[in-house]
């Protein structure tokens, strides 16, 4: 059985062997690598750096924050009681 998990068969589980493995140094490279090299594609962005992109931050994140903080996320309540609600109305009673 363990030669043929090594090989990289299927597990009894329906599951394949290589799903346990944990990430390689090249993965961790590249992941680390990725993490580094994103601020600074963001950075070179010439729309974030425009009037009026400085514009639109001085009026999003202005004296009314809270206010456009609070409209932004008004439908939440009402999307996550219809996700709740949806379930329910198929289970057997």
């Amino acid at each position: 059985m363990s030669a043929l998990l090594a090989s990289g068969a299927d597990r009894t589980d329906g599951t394949a062997a290589s799903a346990a493995r944990p990430p390689t140094m090249i993965a961790r490279l590249f992941l680390a690598c990725a993490m580094l090299l994103t601020p600074g594609a963001a950075l070179a962005c010439t729309l974030c750096h425009s009037d009026t992109a400085e514009r639109v931050r001085a009026a999003l994140f202005g004296p009314d924050l809270l206010t456009n903080a609070m409209l932004a996320f008004a439908p939440v309540p009402a999307l996550l009681a219809a996700v709740w609600l949806v379930p329910g109305a198929h289970r057997d009673r």
